[in-house]
């Protein structure tokens, strides 16, 4: 399956294991996926208001949250 992705933003991120460029990119899928068991643990569908919450009481890595909060930022609170 090939769809269209979006690049949104980069920044430099200074992490717990090193400093490294991240770029931010969003797509849209309205297909299955079937990604490998060996690669995903867990994968599903979530609201942004899920997401948002899973992102404040999971264990997210501070990067993952720092990423999180700049996308909400660029694409309006969602």
């Amino acid at each position: 399956m090939t769809v269209p992705v979006r690049y949104l933003f980069k920044y430099l991120v200074h992490g717990s294991m090193g400093t490294y460029w991240l770029g931010v990119h969003d797509a849209l899928i309205d297909a299955a996926l079937s990604p490998s068991p060996l690669e995903v643990a867990w994968h599903g569908w979530m609201t942004a208001a899920e997401l948002h919450d899973a992102v404040q009481r999971l264990p997210f890595i501070p990067d993952g949250q720092d990423a999180w909060r700049r996308y909400r930022a660029s694409v309006g609170e969602i």
